[in-house]
């Protein structure tokens, strides 16, 4: 029966997100080094230009009010991530960023290279560089059972500080929206939609 219902509520609200908010205060941040690794600032043109076709084809990300910053092994550019000032994201579905805040609205590691800890190495670098562009806040989203992500981003100093539910109507433009910021019912709402929803 639970499944049967999974089903339907998949159908019902296609395209439906479930996502853990995060948040990293910059005010408060020490700037950590790396001198191991080697990390720069990236643009569109360095991921149009990379080989690797998992990395080429994100090079949208890049371009006006975004910010890059990638992680390079033995030459080649190995993991990255992406952040979007509050004039480029627009998804207020999802969430609203101030003018002194940053979304994370992508992070990479190519395969083969993964379990090295460079996502949070260059999530690290780009938290510290995104201080020195003079912004104090920086916000990102993690789809709720994806637990490796959200080991990363717990691991680094981020906080949870909302749960929000997007269940789109039969897939068209009209949105539920729910969000949850109460630490004592995060965990109760998140228990909730994952037995409607699954994993």
């Amino acid at each position: 029966m639970r499944d049967h219902l999974k089903t339907l509520a998949k159908l019902i609200f296609r395209g439906y997100r479930l996502s853990w908010i995060y948040r990293l205060d910059l005010k408060t941040l020490r700037f950590t080094y790396f001198p191991e690794h080697d990390l720069r600032r990236i643009t569109r043109f360095d991921v149009e230009q990379c080989p690797d076709g998992a990395i080429n084809e994100r090079s949208w990300y890049g371009g006006e009010n975004a910010y890059g910053y990638g992680l390079w092994d033995q030459g080649k550019l190995v993991c990255m991530c992406w952040f979007w000032n509050h004039r480029r994201f627009m998804d207020p579905k999802l969430w609203k960023i101030a003018p002194n805040e940053a979304i994370m609205v992508d992070l990479l590691t190519v395969d083969g290279h993964r379990g090295k800890a460079f996502a949070s190495i260059v999530t690290g670098f780009a938290a510290g560089q995104l201080k020195l562009d003079g912004f104090e806040q920086l916000v990102t989203w993690v789809w709720h059972s994806n637990f490796p992500s959200i080991r990363t981003f717990e691991k680094a100093g981020w906080v949870r500080v909302a749960f929000v539910v997007n269940l789109p109507l039969f897939g068209g433009k009209r949105v539920l929206r729910l969000k949850v910021s109460s630490p004592s019912l995060l965990g109760d709402t998140r228990r909730a939609c994952r037995r409607i929803f699954g994993g």
